[in-house]
């Protein structure tokens, strides 16, 4: 454009020769399909030596073809621009000085004035074959994240003014060093168009760029002029296209480069894998996604609860283990919503049977929580997972392990099994989970807030939806491959609820623990969606399905808590009506196990009730069991016949039981020389109901290979215990009221004869 003999002077800016050449030899810094590039000195003060190097960006395409085509804008369009483009003031954008129109002949050759960034291009730190040249502006891999995260949070600010770039590509962004540290500059605006200054009706505009970092929609379009509403259809997809590119041929560089060296880069590969399979609407999401795989946040991904750290953070003293609430969870936890749970046993007897087990289902939510947040700093530390843990991934888990148990109420454990076992009849189908989840997630009063708004108002990311998809599940699948995850991390044989109660229960029972979490959750792995362990963790797995097999043996199936839940059962069960379920509803948000046998109480006096309200009176409210056991059989024990009659039972509906009920209850007083009408509740038979043992059925395992198994085909313990499990501990029981307690203990033995001709000729 200019010949050496030309020392052209535009304003106070004079154009001079490249540092590396002769004063007199004038050459270009750079030159392209949209312009060309030279040093120039801004002049402050002539005569005086103080001088600042800048940079000129003629826009006119080489001489040869400069007579064909004219600028990429009009002359009017280009100087509005200048207007806008020289307000921006970020580090991370060329700054734009000066600008205007040079006249050269009869040409008019618009022209930007630029800081001069003494460095190299993204371009050359690709290309390079010298690792050398590469480590001296990327030394390591946070340094590689500090750039990308520089060239988006750029790009961001731009789009924020409404300014699209249409050009990102590696020659247009630079790098400089200083105090050993690397900036990274977008340069290159004078392409670039900002909506606001175009008409809608007369203006065009003509597509420039890098033809290989457009998407195909654009690049069919190069060197076209386009009316502005087509345009803004393109962006800013065009430029986060651009944008994606850039970074993923750094990454590529990156991790290559790296590796020769021996350095260890999880988090460039996790962040290179997930660019693959995500497609991005906005410059902000690929900002969230490129911070939370920095190694820095790997132990956090930026989500305050998963650090110890931040001065809102306090410890949380419950027994078993402390837990580490944040400010903003604390909000959550002191909710009268979520303290209501102190007043829900976590187990059903609980202190009636064992002193020590008095404890809540406010302090399980805790444990659960803390189980999940460990685990979540586990699962960063990992490759595979630094792709599907990103914020509102985390805080959704986190708030589901801690709200997951919000549903519970005092007896919730015998109206859900009652539910369960009786689905013939169709009994309390209204006190579902989810709707359970609405009302308390949304109830507020004249005192406070819903539960609900504090989460939006503390958790910005995470939706009602949310939340209710990952604690009730779906019946149609999950809206995105996290909710799955998150899901699986809430219902399986490894999630965070097992994994708390049974070393809480254990605790509060005066019984030994046989699992260490921390030496499980260090094998965890995740397969289709959902959590899997790998085959070093096997051994830990199985510990906890041992755990969970013996629990049920000697706890929660013992003898105690099933008459005690037959009896509740009997109850919910005689007393069910439309109306009934109606006032339970209502009751149960604030209530205690008193105020719910009140209203039992109430509903049977009401109905004369007598049986129903003697059981309650005289039984579950004094913790006094007037019933002996006096028939106990499993299938694994008993002959082919009642093994028959055992399982066949355990098929029926709580219905069908009541009646067989009725039926033996007949048949036993006979034997005794007794009577009895059929609304008599003076015999019970039970045999708990079974739903979902979570016995490592559901779990996959990684094995060495690199192949997944389930888990029941790698390990004998698990595969025998899911085999024996209904056989061995599903006992039916036949409970006989004490007032026959003389009788029957002088005919016990024909009192089973007769059970057991019943059984064989009835099954």
């Amino acid at each position: 454009m200019f010949d050496s003999k030309e020392k052209p002077k535009i304003n106070n800016f004079r154009i001079i020769s490249k540092p590396s050449l002769p004063k007199e030899k004038l050459e270009p810094l750079g030159q392209g399909g949209s312009g060309i590039v030279y040093l120039a000195e801004q002049i402050f003060v002539e005569g005086r030596d103080f001088k600042v190097q800048r940079a000129i960006k003629f826009f006119i395409y080489r001489d040869d073809i400069a007579e064909k085509q004219q600028a990429s804008i009009s002359t009017d369009n280009f100087l509005g621009e200048i207007t806008s483009i020289t307000k921006f003031n970020h580090e991370n954008i060329l700054k734009v000085i000066d600008g205007g129109i040079y006249k050269k002949g009869k040409r008019e050759i618009p022209y930007l004035v630029t800081d001069y960034i003494e460095g190299r291009t993204l371009e050359e730190i690709i290309s390079t074959e010298a690792p050398k040249l590469f480590f001296e502006y990327v030394k390591s891999e946070e340094d590689a994240f500090a750039l990308m995260m520089q060239l988006t949070y750029g790009l961001k600010y731009l789009h924020k003014f409404d300014f699209y770039h249409c050009d990102i590509a590696p020659k247009n962004v630079f790098l400089r060093k200083y105090d050993g540290y690397t900036q990274l500059v977008i340069g290159d605006l004078g392409a670039g168009i900002t909506i606001g200054n175009l008409s809608q009706k007369t203006d065009k505009v003509r597509v420039v760029g890098t033809y290989d970092y457009m998407p195909e929609s654009v690049q069919s379009l190069k060197g076209q002029e386009i009316p502005i509403n087509q345009f803004k259809k393109l962006q800013p997809i065009w430029d986060i296209f651009s944008a994606a590119r850039t970074l993923k041929e750094f990454i590529e560089k990156s991790i290559n480069t790296f590796k020769e060296s021996n350095v260890d880069i999880p988090s460039l590969q996790a962040l290179d894998s997930w660019l693959d399979k995500k497609t991005y609407n906005c410059v902000e999401k690929i900002y969230r996604d490129i911070d939370r795989h920095r190694p820095i946040h790997r132990k956090t991904a930026g989500v305050l609860e998963l650090s110890e750290a931040d001065s809102g953070t306090r410890k949380q003293l419950v027994p078993v283990s402390p837990v580490v609430l944040t400010k903003r969870m604390r909000k959550i936890t002191k909710h009268k919503v979520f303290t209501r749970l102190n007043s829900v046993p976590q187990l059903l007897m609980g202190a009636a049977i064992f002193p020590g087990a008095n404890h809540t289902r406010l302090e399980h939510s805790l444990g659960a929580y803390e189980n999940m947040r460990q685990i979540l700093i586990e699962m960063l530390k990992k490759e595979k997972f630094l792709g599907l843990l990103d914020t509102k991934t985390i805080e959704m888990a986190l708030l589901g392990a801690l709200l997951f148990s919000l549903t519970r109420f005092p007896f919730s454990f015998a109206v859900h099994e009652l539910k369960d076992s009786a689905k013939k009849e169709k009994i309390y189908s209204e006190i579902t989970q989810k709707r359970l989840l609405h009302q308390m997630l949304h109830y507020s009063d004249n005192l406070c807030d819903s539960l609900m708004n504090t989460i939006e108002a503390n958790f910005n990311g995470v939706s009602y939806n949310d939340l209710e998809t990952i604690i009730c599940g779906r019946d149609t699948g999950y809206p995105s491959k996290n909710h799955q995850l998150v899901y699986s991390m809430l219902h399986s044989t490894m999630d965070v609820r097992v994994l708390d109660f049974l070393v809480r229960d254990a605790h509060h029972l005066g019984l030994k623990n046989n699992f260490d979490l921390h030496d499980l959750i260090q094998h965890i792995d995740e397969y289709q969606n959902r959590i899997a362990i790998r085959v070093a963790g096997v051994n830990a797995i199985e510990q906890v399905i041992s755990q969970r097999y013996w629990m049920h043996k000697a706890i929660y199936w013992n003898q105690p808590n099933r008459l005690y839940m037959v009896m509740l059962k009997h109850v919910f069960f005689a007393l069910y009506s439309k109306d009934f379920e109606k006032k339970l509803l209502k009751n149960l948000m604030f209530s205690s196990t008193v105020s719910i046998l009140q209203l039992c109480l109430d509903e049977a006096e009401n109905r004369k009730y007598r049986q129903v309200k003697n059981v309650i009176s005289q039984q579950i409210m004094n913790d006094s069991a007037n019933y002996e056991r006096i028939y106990l059989i499993n299938a694994s024990e008993a002959d082919a016949t009642l093994a028959k009659a055992c399982r066949k039972i355990a098929a029926m509906s709580f219905g069908e039981v009541n009646k067989l009920r009725q039926e033996v209850q007949e048949i036993v007083l006979q034997s005794l020389g007794c009577k009895s009408t059929a609304d008599d509740l003076y015999l019970l038979i039970d045999i708990p109901y079974i739903g979902d043992k979570k016995l490592g059925d559901d779990m996959s395992v990684r094995k060495y290979s690199g192949d997944y198994t389930k888990l029941s085909e790698i390990s004998g313990i698990v595969s025998g215990i899911n085999s024996d499990f209904e056989d061995q501990i599903q006992w039916l029981r036949i409970f006989l009221h004490k007032k026959y307690e003389e009788k029957s203990k002088n005919d016990n033995k024909k009192i089973k004869e007769v059970i057991d001709d019943y059984f064989i000729g009835r099954f």
